[in-house]
């Protein structure tokens, strides 16, 4: 703005003020004399704080400017794979899920497919289809044991095991592990 005067930059007679005292020329407190020398790598009248940017060193400049986005990435980076590593075990679990979903699903099937043997052999007065405890109910046992056998290796959590004790299953699932 016009007739303002920057405070941060030094005006001609702040400059020749400075040169006089360095040059041991200017007013004392007792007047006009001699002025003890200041060394030129001082600062004169004005206390500078050394935590301003403008008095760093350009390396340490550098080292920041390098520095700052190197950590952000690295902390961000960290934060990201963090979010990665949690969501895998959520995948895997839904994949575990899903296993178990298609295997029982085979079971269901199996079980529908003796309902109806048994339904045909009921309704047709024992001509057609197959009565209790004959080919379809000894093949959707073997599926429920094979599921059983295939859900017990698994780790422990995801699926309840259990048979009722008048199952027609196989005496060797029937007992305890």
């Amino acid at each position: 703005m016009p007739g303002r005067i920057r405070q941060d930059v030094p005006t001609a007679s702040a400059q020749v003020a400075r040169s006089r005292q360095r040059a041991g020329e200017g007013v004392t407190p007792t007047g006009l004399g001699q002025v003890p020398p200041v060394p030129p790598n001082q600062p004169t009248g004005r206390r500078t704080s050394r935590w301003r940017l403008s008095n760093w060193r350009l390396r340490w400049k550098l080292l920041i400017v390098l520095l700052v986005p190197l950590v952000t990435a690295v902390a961000l980076g960290a934060l990201r794979v963090t979010n990665q590593l949690q969501n895998a075990g959520v995948y895997d679990r839904v994949s575990e899920e899903v296993a178990l979903a298609s295997s029982l699903d085979e079971v269901l099937d199996s079980l529908q497919k003796e309902r109806e043997q048994i339904t045909l052999w009921v309704t047709s007065n024992k001509g057609a289809g197959s009565p209790p405890g004959g080919a379809a109910t000894t093949a959707s046992d073997a599926e429920i044991l094979a599921f059983f056998q295939r859900e017990w290796d698994r780790p422990p959590g995801n699926v309840l095991l259990w048979v009722h004790p008048d199952s027609h299953l196989p005496e060797q699932h029937q007992t305890s592990h």
